[in-house]
């Protein structure tokens, strides 16, 4: 290339320089813009046919079903509800209402029906089955957890456990 000197590749970076402050000025910025959308009408659709439906059948009702059983997540009967802390050792059958529930009780066996948003098990030796909880956290040395819905699980008691069932 005559007559053009370039040394180190330095003139590149003032006409890159000088692009980009162009684009600052007129509003563009550095980063590429989407063109504007056309403001032209768009071409109408090809025209199709469809065959008609058959006429539809007439609705029937019955009333002699029986309502269907409950899910096996519901409360039993007589379950008290759970508390939000459980820190001495504890054994049953408890009640979740939505609410979070940890355990601090070492050698806890225990049963949480309905849903829970959390279930923190730190009590060592705990076995727990949650029926359904958002989010399981087992910390509990040799905790056994036993869950039945879809859960984030976090595991990190030494030889603790989570398993779904």
């Amino acid at each position: 290339m005559a007559g053009t000197a370039y040394r180190w590749g330095r003139p590149a970076v003032p006409v890159v320089l000088a692009l980009m402050l162009a684009g600052c000025q007129s509003g563009g910025g550095t980063a590429a813009q989407a063109p504007a959308a056309s403001s032209a009408p768009a071409a109408p659709a090809p025209a199709t046919t469809t065959a008609a439906a058959p006429p539809a059948a007439p609705e029937t009702t019955t009333t002699s079903a029986a309502p269907p059983p409950a899910p096996a997540t519901s409360d039993p009967v007589g379950a008290p509800p759970a508390p939000s802390v459980f820190n001495n050792h504890a054994d049953g059958t408890y009640a979740c209402t939505g609410g979070n529930v940890t355990i601090n009780g070492s050698g806890s066996t225990l049963h949480l029906v309905g849903q829970c948003s959390l279930v923190v098990v730190n009590g060592a030796g705990s076995h727990v089955e949650i029926d359904a909880s958002a989010r399981i956290i087992v910390n509990g040395a040799s905790a056994d957890v036993i869950y039945h819905s879809n859960a984030q699980v976090i595991v990190n008691g030494l030889r603790a456990t989570a398993h779904r069932v």
